[in-house]
């Protein structure tokens, strides 16, 4: 690696191609990553799955001790772009806090935006934070996968892991999972709604009081006395969700990306997450993209009233390069 270009990468100073050929080298030449010391605490099997923050926090305790090869302002540079460049993860809102607690380092991530956002666990399960939402994990996560729900709603694509089970705690009550996906929120002061969207999940509460879901469902529970019920989600009419999604993205997307009209929308360089959370409320279904990638891409087309979402996702693979899977309401895209 050219020592030139490699001052410039310290500096911020290199062009995009000059940054990604350098951290294409890093990646392949290990030896020269370690003389700059950024992520020696993290083990290799771990670089593609830890979260971009445990990594920062990392760095930060490193950057703490005495370094002669290169300035603490050139680390931190060098971090950064390794960081948002050599790593790809899910496009996740801003962070709150990261604390220590009993040596264990406590993440906490909220959602303030008007849109959802994504998040990759450290065990490769997914987390789908909506507006207004907060949710805290510990970097020990792998062996003890408990996330705690603060407020707001968050779905869960749970990766499968029958030694370590899946919880979510909210207001005194838990739900455990194994490999499944599920979503969380307040229903009013009192209860919560749990909704199975796939997959088996297990409601608990201090007392032990359990409530067992092994179909699609949602469940109303409230948080004192464990009383619940099940409920039928609304009938989505199609025509009045094309009707109330226009009117929503007339109030939160410029039309420059969103244009709408009563038989067509004009989608343009707009995010993947934003044409799915669109989709799923146009068609009432739950997408669980499982590549990054596919997460923080764009797209540019165009959605007919009456067209089927076959014909969407086709357009949409054929472009991404990617294949998808319906079954019932639950749509993957690998």
């Amino acid at each position: 690696m050219k020592e030139e270009i490699l001052k410039k990468f310290l500096s911020n100073k290199c062009s995009y191609k000059e940054c990604e050929s350098i951290v294409r080298h890093l990646l392949t030449h290990e030896q020269d990553l370690d003389k700059i010391h950024i992520f020696e605490n993290i083990p290799h099997e771990e670089l593609t799955t830890t979260p971009p923050e445990t990594k920062q926090a990392i760095l930060n305790s490193i950057l703490s001790r005495k370094r002669t090869l290169v300035t603490l302002q050139q680390l931190l540079v060098a971090a950064a772009i390794l960081i948002a460049a050599a790593f790809p993860f899910y496009k996740i809102g801003s962070f709150d806090t990261l604390t220590f607690e009993e040596n264990n380092l406590r993440i906490s991530l909220k959602n303030e935006g008007i849109t959802s956002y994504w998040h990759q666990l450290p065990d490769s399960s997914r987390i789908k934070l909506e507006p207004q939402s907060k949710v805290v994990y510990y970097s020990n996560f792998r062996s003890n996968r408990s996330v705690q729900q603060i407020y707001g709603k968050a779905t869960y694509y749970v990766h499968p892991d029958k030694e370590h089970p899946f919880r979510v705690n909210k207001h005194g009550l838990q739900t455990k999972a194994l490999g499944t996906i599920f979503s969380v929120a307040d229903y009013d002061k009192n209860n919560l709604v749990i909704t199975l969207l796939e997959g088996k999940i297990l409601v608990s509460n201090k007392a032990d009081q359990r409530v067992f879901l092994n179909s699609q469902a949602t469940l109303v529970i409230n948080k004192d006395n464990f009383q619940y019920r099940l409920v039928n989600p609304p009938k989505t009419n199609f025509t009045n969700a094309w009707e109330k999604e226009k009117e929503h993205s007339k109030s939160n997307f410029p039309a420059s990306t969103i244009a709408w009209s009563n038989k067509v929308v004009n989608f343009k360089s707009v995010s993947n997450a934003d044409l799915f959370n669109i989709m799923e409320r146009l068609y009432a279904v739950t997408i669980d993209a499982t590549n990054p990638n596919i997460i923080n891409g764009t797209f540019t087309g165009d959605l007919k009233q009456n067209e089927n979402i076959e014909n969407l996702l086709a357009i949409f693979c054929q472009i991404n390069g990617c294949e998808f899977n319906i079954e019932e309401n639950i749509i993957t895209i690998k």
